[in-house]
């Protein structure tokens, strides 16, 4: 139903695509574009897109640090 979809908020991954998806879109313009006159084509455009690193879980990393470590045998 319409209700699921408004009260659905997007996961990172699904945001992360809609970002991709728009950069896509500046980068491979519809023919509309084409309409313009070709000067304006000569026009190189560029997009950079910068995602930075999160932790999905922290707390599987937190359980981590408090195990034991675990060593290599190594012989001197």
């Amino acid at each position: 139903s319409n209700q699921d979809i408004v009260s659905h908020e997007k996961s990172v991954d699904e945001r992360v695509l809609d970002v991709v998806r728009a950069a896509e879109l500046l980068v491979n313009p519809t023919p509309r574009v084409y309409l313009h006159p070709p000067s304006s084509l000569k026009k190189k455009k560029t997009t950079t897109i910068v995602l930075s690193k999160h932790i999905v879980h922290p707390s599987s990393l937190e359980e981590n640090q408090h195990s034991k470590p675990s060593y290599l045998p190594c012989e001197v």
